[in-house]
């Protein structure tokens, strides 16, 4: 391991890393989140007449065709969440360079089979016919994503200054990236086919992620002069590759012969050096670190704070994503293919303007708390689970517009929140478990959607009035744990 470097050997953030850092923007606004705008890319998809293989000329909704898109962005959205443990580990062993190299990889395949996909999700090559390579696609796109998305948060280490801006830009560019595919819509309206703009958009990621190769292999890790007591605990060490961020000094502890198993009650942990323990000691010592940041990994899964934080997640991740992935079936129940598909086009543009909800956010959890920003949360999650079941079809451009600003709340409280509770050391592994079993419950949407397609006729009124009552024992919980803070 190399030693940190001289005080004479720091310096202030170099041009290469402030170009770094806006190339990583850039390919979280491109590709982080982009499966989630999939409401106009559907128009897209239903225009070029994709899965109408079983679609009556009568038929209002096609059924098939419905639960054919909602099995697609099912299974992507799913994707993105599982993915986030893998992409942690190839991130945390092979650096940002690597991560966002496969990223490229998994972005132009995707695109490619996108564009040579015929109607019915398959690629004919040589005469012979690849079945589901449309499905595949979009599955390799939430994977990429994911991965640059990932790669991307080392970047906010390359610029100090702005730190919290870059990271705050991240996660809101996130959000935006659903613009991606309304941008998609739009030149497709203007007579474009869908393989000229996904064959333009490969070779466009191609030359692209070169770019961002280059740009980390120019990184320079940047270390700051004096250094806080916190910061200490965090400090990365510096490996041969530059790339590279390591792991952090505070560790869980090993097991030692003969000592009774590790319990949810043991809070033990290891420190590299010496004056660590002090530096630590005396922040804890002076209230600026939680308690919960020193105990073991196990420790923390066993707190009431994950109990708490790991309902809130898997009923709003999951609520969040049923809506992106029905608000087409909700919208043409209501009459919008009579209406041109304008308020379906409209919704498109308006999920992906949450990072406009920023600060705001970030006003209410430094005034009130992140507990009380959860409570609103949990107040605008049933008011526009209420809207969506009031059939009328103008009225769901405010149903649209309420839930972007809560799931842009939502998903920026929580990472804050666990920040604050459990600390840097196990914050990548807390998200990534979360998100991992709401991505596994996202699996559920599937019956769901076709039990609403061929029982209830396409009507999501039921369904959507179900799922309020779920935040109810999330307002109960969430007092709970305000009273127990």
């Amino acid at each position: 391991m190399m030693e940190a470097p001289s005080e004479g050997s720091y310096s202030r953030t170099s041009v290469q890393n402030i170009i770094l850092v806006f190339l990583v923007l850039i390919s979280c606004f491109l590709y982080s989140g982009l499966i989630f705008g999939w409401a106009p890319f559907v128009l897209l998809l239903k225009e070029e007449g994709f899965f109408t293989s079983d679609c009556s000329p009568s038929e209002t909704i096609c059924a098939s065709q419905a639960n054919q898109f909602n099995f697609i962005y099912t299974l992507a959205s799913t994707t993105v969440s599982i993915t986030g443990l893998p992409a942690g580990i190839i991130l945390d062993n092979f650096g940002p360079l690597v991560t966002t190299c496969i990223a490229g990889m998994f972005e132009c395949t995707g695109l490619v089979l996108i564009a040579i996909s015929n109607t019915e999700g398959e690629v004919v090559v040589a005469g012979i016919t690849i079945p589901h390579a449309f499905t595949s696609a979009i599955i390799v796109l939430a994977i990429g994503g994911a991965l640059f998305m990932f790669a991307a948060f080392h970047a906010s280490f390359t610029w100090p200054e702005q730190q919290a801006f870059v990271m705050a830009a991240i996660s809101c560019l996130f959000d935006g990236s659903t613009f991606t595919f309304a941008a998609v819509y739009f030149i497709h309206t203007l007579g474009f086919s869908r393989s000229i703009i996904f064959t333009t958009f490969a070779i466009f990621t191609v030359f692209f992620t070169g770019s961002l190769f280059l740009a980390w292999s120019f990184y320079k890790p940047h270390v700051p002069h004096l250094m806080s007591s916190n910061d200490q605990l965090d400090q990365m060490s510096y490996s041969n590759n530059q790339e590279s961020l390591t792991q952090p000094l505070l560790r869980d502890s090993p097991k030692t012969g003969g000592s009774s198993p590790e319990s949810c009650h043991e809070h033990s942990f290891n420190f590299r050096h010496e004056q660590d323990i002090e530096a630590s000691e005396t922040s804890l010592e002076e209230g600026t670190i939680n308690p919960m940041h020193f105990r073991t990994f196990r420790s923390q899964l066993c707190s009431f704070h994950f109990l708490f934080v790991f309902c809130l997640s898997t009923v709003h991740v999951v609520r969040s994503n049923f809506f992106l992935g029905t608000v087409n079936l909700l919208l043409e129940n209501l009459g919008d293919a009579s209406n041109g598909y304008e308020v379906t086009e409209a919704v498109g543009y308006i999920i992906p303007c949450g990072f406009l909800a920023i600060p705001i956010i970030g006003l209410s959890v430094t005034l009130f708390g992140s507990l009380l920003t959860f409570q609103f949360i949990n107040l605008m999650g049933m008011i526009y689970g209420a809207m969506s079941v009031v059939k009328i079809l103008k009225l769901q451009l405010a149903t649209a517009a309420v839930y972007t600003i809560y799931r842009a709340f939502f998903f920026s409280t929580l990472s804050t929140y666990n920040a604050e509770i459990f600390g840097k050391r196990t914050l990548g592994r807390i998200q990534g478990i979360l998100f991992l079993v709401s991505g596994l419950l996202n699996l559920c949407i599937i019956p769901v959607v076709k039990f609403t397609t061929t029982t209830l006729n396409g009507d999501l009124f039921w369904p959507n009035l179900s799922q309020l009552f779920f935040l109810v024992p999330l307002m109960i919980l969430t007092e709970v744990e305000r009273f127990r803070r």
